[in-house]
């Protein structure tokens, strides 16, 4: 929805210009066994940190 009030006596012009268009998603290759365990690593890691941060350690 879409609404504009003109709160004044001078005449206005809205120029509204709307297009449709489609795009194409294409999946990705689905990451080895080995950067998921990098990224779990990782996470864990960060999790250790943030852990040890709120501990005072």
């Amino acid at each position: 929805m879409l609404a504009y009030a003109n709160g004044s006596d001078r005449d206005l012009v809205v120029t509204l210009y709307l297009s449709a268009f489609t795009d194409v998603i294409t999946a990705g290759p689905i990451p080895e066994p080995g950067t998921w365990m990098m990224l779990r690593a990782g996470m864990m890691l960060m999790g250790v940190a943030a852990r040890s941060r709120r501990l005072g350690g």
